[in-house]
């Protein structure tokens, strides 16, 4: 039900069951990440679990998120307001391959009503 995670000497525990995957997104945009040659994201959640995100991320203000992509932990940060607008950001850790896989399977933040690449 839960994993471990060590953040600067000391053991975190997380959640196994996401709070969001990537059936839950509309679209998505990467940035360069700052001070690493790697990338950040931002998602943008469907209106429902935008919702949801948004009880769960109010509940648990002080509390670390970890982001995980394909099977490894990228990013941790401490929730310290609620996600209130539907998007979510990943800082760091996504690399150009994980930019090329969604590029493969949702569009990109503002061209929402174009199909999905082939």
């Amino acid at each position: 039900m839960v994993f471990s995670q060590i953040d600067n000497g000391k053991t975190r525990y997380f959640r196994r069951m996401p709070e969001a995957t990537s059936n839950d997104i509309v679209a998505f945009s990467p940035f360069p990440a700052e001070g690493t040659d790697g990338y950040g994201m931002v998602f943008k959640l469907k209106e429902n679990v935008a919702h949801r995100f948004a009880a769960v991320s109010n509940m648990n203000q002080g509390r670390w998120l970890v982001a995980q992509m394909n099977g490894r932990v990228v990013d941790a940060v401490i929730i310290d307001k609620g996600i209130n607008d539907g998007l979510l950001v990943i800082w760091k850790g996504a690399t150009l391959n994980d930019v090329q896989l969604f590029d493969a399977a949702m569009p990109r933040i503002g061209r929402e009503g174009q199909k999905k690449k082939k």
